[in-house]
């Protein structure tokens, strides 16, 4: 049997065409003084139903998406799913290395309308690295 908290999921996959806007507008870290990062990204996440010809409306969002936070040659520093429930979040996370990308469903297992747009370039907010 599957959980009632699923059965959202279920039915966007198996019985609508459902499509995500999901985008990182913004990343930026803060080296801490025990050696870690704290990084601070921004992402918009949307999502719509399609009716097959062409037509899409907005949908309320209520779904757990991938957020990833990688270090230099893609090696994950911080991978989850977190809740996302409105078009704008800010997610804040700890990592032990310096993040060099983060995103919103960084391996594209959704069904997104610009794929290219999930994840970005991680800054320091103090201006160097």
């Amino acid at each position: 049997m599957t959980p009632e908290d699923k059965h959202v999921m279920l039915e966007d996959f198996f019985e609508n065409i459902t499509v995500y806007d999901n985008r990182a507008t913004s990343a930026s870290y803060e080296k801490l003084e025990d050696g870690r990062y704290a990084v601070r990204l921004n992402v918009e996440a949307k999502k719509y139903h399609a009716d097959g010809g062409g037509t899409e409306r907005e949908v309320a969002l209520a779904d757990e998406i991938d957020v990833g936070v990688f270090g230099e040659d893609d090696k994950v520093l911080y991978l989850e799913k977190r809740l996302m429930d409105g078009e704008a979040s800010v997610i804040e996370v700890i990592v032990d290395e310096e993040p060099y990308e983060a995103g919103i469903d960084p391996y594209n297992k959704l069904i997104d309308r610009n794929p290219e747009d999930n994840v970005t370039r991680v800054t320091s907010s103090s201006g160097g690295g």
